[in-house]
């Protein structure tokens, strides 16, 4: 598992990198601002959608709860973050909380 500080960095590199997606919308879509940075940064093609799950993936891996994915990503209810916790069974028993009010 990786150390506090390496979470930190990867998540607020991953929160600075969601944060230029959306400002990006203001002025283009949001697929026409991804694609072009991937040709800026010589690689392949990739869209939005993509990018924010390998984003959230990528967090899930490194350690960090679901509660922050869900904020990182703005998304409303935990459940719609919890389709990334399928990705890996050994992560997720390491992440999982206790249950609010269940045995410890």
């Amino acid at each position: 598992m990786s150390s506090p500080r390496t979470r930190n960095m990867r998540n607020a590199q991953a929160e600075a990198l969601l944060a230029l997606l959306r400002q990006g919308q203001a002025s283009r879509s949001t697929d026409s601002f991804v694609h072009h940075a991937c040709e800026r940064a010589r690689l392949p093609r990739i869209g939005p959608h993509r990018l924010r799950h390998t984003a959230a993936s990528q967090m899930l891996r490194s350690g960090a709860p679901l509660t922050e994915i869900a904020q990182v990503l703005r998304h409303r209810s935990l459940l719609t973050t919890a389709v990334y916790a399928k990705i890996d069974l050994a992560s997720l028993r390491t992440v999982a909380q206790p249950w609010p009010g269940g045995e410890a």
